[in-house]
């Protein structure tokens, strides 16, 4: 019981400090730049959207997935990534279908969202990824910025790393 409650306080903190950053730091460097130049610097966290790929190596190192939902998150997210380079690139040459690729780039990462929960509508995949503590949790949201951050907890249970994310039995 000790970790879930560990878990809920992790991620409740992780929400309260980066809701002061957003508050007190991004939003207004955000508004103090153009529409192009603020599309850009959120679009470059999801840039890094390419690490959902450590999956296939998690698995290989025992993490249960099944190689569709492994294949899913993986495609998914390099489509995102695929998508939001194709933006920021737009972006940065001001042309005028940069606005359209940005949505584009929105609609693939929530029908990618909603895929992955309609894929497992009883949550047998999100139960076994709930079970890595709040390290994991705080790590992916921290970094990658992934909204559902246990969906990347499974990047990380490799023997290597084992001792960073144990497991709640």
């Amino acid at each position: 019981m000790i970790y879930i409650a560990a878990a809920g306080l992790a991620s409740t903190l992780s929400f309260v400090v980066l809701l002061l950053m957003a508050t007190w730091y991004v939003i207004p460097w955000l508004k103090s730049r153009s529409r192009a130049d603020a599309l850009t610097a959120l679009l470059w966290v999801q840039a890094f959207r390419y690490i959902a790929l450590q999956i296939f190596s998690s698995q290989k190192f025992g993490f249960a997935v099944s190689d569709g939902a492994r294949d899913q998150i993986a495609a998914g997210d390099v489509t995102g990534v695929i998508l939001a380079l194709i933006a920021i690139v737009a972006l940065r040459y001001r042309l005028r279908v940069a606005a359209l690729l940005v949505w584009v780039f929105v609609a693939e990462t929530v029908l990618d969202l909603v895929n992955a929960d309609r894929r497992n509508p009883r949550g047998a995949f999100l139960d076994r990824v709930r079970g890595y503590v709040a390290h994991s949790h705080l790590l992916c949201s921290a970094v990658v910025g992934e909204p559902w951050p246990h969906r990347l907890a499974a990047i990380f249970p490799t023997p290597r790393t084992a001792f960073l994310c144990p497991r709640i039995r």
